[in-house]
């Protein structure tokens, strides 16, 4: 049996300030010549496709243009990460190093981020090589769930993953990733280290629930055995 293990980025493997945020910014006045701030805009969770429909939509445009404001984000993301204070958070290195040397592991994401930003993020802190599938914001299918579909399908590709038969874990810090990994059919792990405190996380009912990474460690090796 082999195991799939698909990580959320944000919140869940990294924390810090980054050029995400300012690319969306920089791409709807680019492409669209609209300047607004998405501070208060849902970001967490959700994904960079659906966060784009969504200001477009609510400013009366309806030629999106997604592809476009998808190159242009990536173009002015790859170029400021250099200048960003990003961190690994605690225990991702850790229980990263030992999944990758378990034969019955598969490492990915289900990321809202777009795929060329996502792995600009794991370049940035030295993890880009542990992470060999995974489902992104810049996928045409709009709810996250299908993201860990697009995973699935991806690892049994690669790996003759059997999604009937294997399993597959879907680890995030937002009740969107719990929702996620449920509507998937696929056992959810949540990790505190988001905006989200326990207690919010627990309303969701993961199948596990940890401060983070480094203290639920031995728990989510368990669930492997």
């Amino acid at each position: 049996m082999q195991n799939l293990l698909l990580f959320d980025i944000d919140g869940t493997i990294i924390r810090g300030k980054n050029p995400h945020i300012q690319s969306f910014e920089h791409a709807l006045m680019t492409v669209h010549d609209l300047t607004i701030s998405i501070d208060a805009v849902e970001i967490a969770g959700s994904t960079d496709r659906l966060v784009l429909e969504h200001i477009l939509n609510a400013h009366g445009i309806s030629d999106h243009k997604i592809e476009e404001c998808f190159e242009c984000m990536t173009l002015f993301f790859t170029k400021a990460i250099s200048e960003s204070a990003i961190e690994i958070l605690p225990g991702v290195i850790d229980i990263l190093e030992i999944l990758c040397r378990n034969e019955s592991v598969i490492i990915g994401h289900v990321t809202g981020n777009v795929k060329k930003i996502a792995d600009a993020k794991m370049r940035k802190v030295g993890l880009h090589a542990y992470f060999m599938v995974g489902g992104y914001g810049c996928s045409e299918h709009s709810a996250r769930y299908e993201l860990v579909h697009t995973a699935s399908d991806m690892a049994q590709k690669i790996f003759s993953f059997d999604k009937k038969k294997d399993k597959i874990f879907v680890i995030g810090d937002t009740p969107r990733d719990v929702e996620a990994g449920k509507n998937a059919g696929a056992i959810t792990i949540a990790v505190a280290t988001g905006h989200h405190t326990i207690d919010e996380l627990n309303t969701y009912e993961p199948d596990l629930l940890v401060n983070n990474l480094e203290e639920g460690r031995r728990a989510i090796l368990n669930l492997l055995e």
